[in-house]
């Protein structure tokens, strides 16, 4: 029996659509299971992630800023600039975040670059700043920050500080992940303050 050119086509563009979408159950088949046996292994663990994030699952935690306990938290040293002193205590520490309440001092100036993204808010005091972004730290913002302000620091970028007036220069600093930087907690600043 002889199929026309027609017939033929058409025959092997049947066979063609059949192995086609087998193929893809195959491997839609195939990525299923490997999922599931992956979810499997994960949700054994007695520490829960949340999906197949790579850090623990934070709390709720909440603060009500204390203007008592900043005045009294210790200052260290900045690092990377010598005699400059800052102060703060950590009022979150969750693995999602860390929220410092920090003060630089009247008349500091300074320079900083982020290993990580950081999100700020003033609270009280000026400060001039001047930002260069990366890649090529070419785009350069100068700016002055005053209460109320919220800023963004994208991870990497470079700032100059200029604290400006006799007032500290007060704000919250959110720092995501938790760099888990070594400020005390305000329970910490009580306690040694007793």
């Amino acid at each position: 029996m002889r199929f026309s050119k027609e017939e033929h086509k058409k025959e092997n563009d049947t066979i063609s659509k059949r192995f086609n979408v087998g193929r893809r159950q195959i491997i839609s088949g195939g990525t299923f299971a490997a999922v599931a046996v992956a979810g499997a292994a994960l949700s054994s663990k007695s520490n829960a992630q949340q999906g197949l994030a790579p850090s623990p699952r934070s709390s709720f935690a909440s603060h009500l800023i204390d203007n008592d306990i900043a005045d009294k938290a210790p200052s260290f040293d900045l690092p990377f600039n010598p005699g400059i002193k800052i102060r703060g205590y950590t009022a979150i520490n969750e693995p999602n975040c860390q929220i410092i309440i920090e003060d630089f001092f009247p008349g500091d100036e300074f320079e900083w670059q982020f290993p990580h993204d950081e999100q700020q808010y003033c609270l009280s005091g000026k400060m001039e700043l001047t930002v260069w972004l990366p890649p090529l730290y070419s785009e350069k913002i100068e700016t002055v920050i005053v209460p109320g302000t919220v800023y963004n620091y994208p991870i990497g970028a470079k700032k100059k500080v200029k604290v400006l007036g006799d007032e500290v220069f007060r704000h919250i600093c959110f720092c995501p992940p938790s760099p888990n930087y070594p400020f005390p907690t305000a329970e910490q600043v009580k306690e040694s303050a007793t």
